[in-house]
């Protein structure tokens, strides 16, 4: 906003301000016109010298008290912007009254960052424990998943055996999906960025979900080039393995096909199954928090949670994830890394 157009809303504001010292000061002066009518002084300078002295120190008055508002009014501009401003005194300095009114703002501001240490380090206790659970109850999960690979050790059938090592996947998938959760808003101090071979961390994530894919007869079809992409491993595993998580769990007895893509100054991983798609009105939402859509009326246990970290790692990493999907016939969800990547042929020998 150019000076001008502040210099004229700020009078505006000032004359509305002061309205009522203008009107008494206006009154002044009819008293003085109507004393020079009721007693009929010939000579004028009975009417001019007062109306002319008063008028006088009235301007000089309220340009002072206009640059006085002015000031107070850029000052305040200034502690809107900046909301880290902490000192407002420049704008409470002209009587008691203000004063008292910046000893309120103090104190409203001192009781605020009491409460706001007591949240914060509630938060930080409430993190903490979320942090020690996780770990310890991972503890006993892989303690059960070793004891249920040896499958000599047990009378009952293998088939048994892949069911209850899939139900411990799902423990251990819910727990690390609290971790996350409660590191999403704090990832940009947990990443470790640098080139990576793409198609070892979804060899690495497969292998994970391995007695997943076998429970639910899923068939896994890949398509990988040799590859280096710039990414955070650890985080960039996490995201692939919520997006097949959700392809096993609404594919069953179908098949899953992961490819790469190389474009001109892009790599692109490609995630498609044959589940049972998602709707379109669905599409949209299914990146916001705790949206579960149609798909979540089948899936009772759906949180929502899982998209929704997927997509605020991928922006953390500076990756764009694109959805396309038919009802009936399956999902296509596709990662771009959004740089120039250095493609190696693959060696079959």
């Amino acid at each position: 906003m150019s000076l001008y157009k502040t210099i004229i809303k700020v009078l505006r504001r000032f004359i509305h301000d002061r309205i009522s010292q203008l009107m008494f000061f206006m009154a002044v002066e009819l008293v003085f016109i109507a004393v020079w009518l009721l007693y009929r002084f010939e000579d004028f300078i009975y009417l001019y010298y007062p109306v002319i002295v008063t008028c006088f120190f009235g301007v000089v008055f309220f340009i002072v008290d206009f640059w006085k508002y002015f000031r107070r009014y850029q000052e305040i501009a200034r502690i809107n912007e900046h909301s880290e401003y902490e000192d407002v005194s420049c704008i409470f300095n002209e009587s008691y009254e203000f004063k008292h009114i910046q000893e309120v703002i103090t104190n409203i501001k001192k009781h605020h960052k009491k409460y706001e240490r007591a949240i914060l380090s509630m938060n930080e206790e409430r993190d903490a424990y979320y942090s020690l659970w996780a770990h310890q109850i991972k503890t006993p999960i892989s303690a059960l998943r070793l004891m249920l690979s040896n499958e000599d050790n047990y009378a009952f059938s293998a088939k048994k055996a892949y069911t209850l090592l899939e139900e411990v996947y799902k423990i251990e998938q819910y727990t690390d999906m609290v971790m996350h959760y409660n590191r999403i808003g704090d990832l940009s101090n947990d990443l470790l960025i640098q080139e990576y071979k793409l198609d070892d961390i979804v060899r690495t994530v497969l292998k994970k979900h391995s007695v997943y894919f076998i429970n639910r007869r899923v068939g896994v079809e890949l398509e990988l080039e040799e590859c280096l992409v710039l990414t955070d491993e650890k985080w960039l595993n996490i995201v692939i393995e919520q997006i097949l998580s959700n392809s096993i769990k609404y594919t069953y007895e179908g098949k899953i096909k992961i490819k790469t893509f190389k474009g001109e100054n892009r790599i692109s991983l490609i995630i498609e199954d044959t589940g049972i798609g998602i709707r379109e009105e669905d599409l949209l939402r299914i990146f916001d928090k705790g949206f579960t859509g149609y798909n979540g009326r089948i899936d009772t246990k759906a949180t929502g949670i899982g998209l929704y970290l997927t997509k605020k790692i991928l922006n953390h990493l500076g990756h764009s994830l694109g959805v396309e999907s038919t009802v009936g016939k399956g999902t296509s969800i596709k990662i771009d890394f959004l740089h120039k990547c250095k493609i190696e042929p693959l060696d079959v020998s």
